[in-house]
């Protein structure tokens, strides 16, 4: 399963929250599609959760573009729920927290939308994905 991400310019400090509800260990690995840089590649145990903000490895921000963020759980069932956004700075990926997401969807379903848009003051758009599999 995979989500697509869409990094305005001038956007380039990004936050992806991913929680694991379920009984298996999640992979996730998000990659830049047009220079097939790798800047996510991490697993993520039963109960646990991954909050990457990308200052932490890239404090200049990520390039602009699209990425896609891959889940996958070693062919077993998945369950959780996968949100991001992208911001100007990292003071608005510090105040960027679930509890502002509008919506939930299945990450089953085709034609999944972008999980980050780019925020200005507030989060926008940062729509949780539930991971079901």
């Amino acid at each position: 399963m995979s989500t697509n991400l869409n990094v305005a310019g001038g956007f380039s400090h990004v936050k992806v929250y991913i929680n694991n509800s379920g009984q298996h260990t999640i992979r996730a690995v998000m990659v830049h599609n047009d220079s097939r840089e790798e800047y996510i590649s991490k697993y993520i145990a039963p109960g646990d959760t991954l909050d990457w903000r990308s200052f932490t490895d890239t404090p200049q921000g990520v390039k602009s573009g699209k990425y896609t963020i891959t889940y996958r759980a070693s062919g077993n069932n998945m369950s959780g729920e996968a949100w991001g956004i992208s911001a100007k700075n990292n003071n608005e990926l510090q105040a960027a927290s679930v509890s502002a997401a509008a919506a939930s969807f299945d990450l089953k379903t085709d034609g999944i939308p972008n999980i980050a848009q780019p925020a200005t003051s507030v989060p926008y758009n940062t729509s949780p994905i539930l991971i079901r599999g």
